[in-house]
């Protein structure tokens, strides 16, 4: 059986809920500010926004010898 005998505490805001829940005024506070840090740097030209692609190639992989070489017999 397992008793809990003291609360959780976050450092950031002495509050009893996860760390990055919507509860915690210090999560919210920090997510508005970063989107709005992200809409100012889009708007500036700073950081670009990647257009999802229609397609996407499978990654294919072929082995060549010559980048793979066999590692040599440690027993003898």
């Amino acid at each position: 059986m397992y008793v809990r005998i003291q609360s959780d505490v976050l450092a950031q805001c002495d509050g009893d809920h996860h760390s990055l829940s919507n509860a915690c005024e210090k999560v919210v506070e920090y997510r508005s500010n970063l989107k709005e840090q992200v809409e100012n740097a889009l708007s500036a030209g700073k950081l670009q926004r990647l257009a999802p692609q229609d397609h996407v190639q499978p990654t294919e992989f072929r082995l060549k010898q010559n980048e793979f070489p066999s590692l040599p017999s440690l027993m003898s």
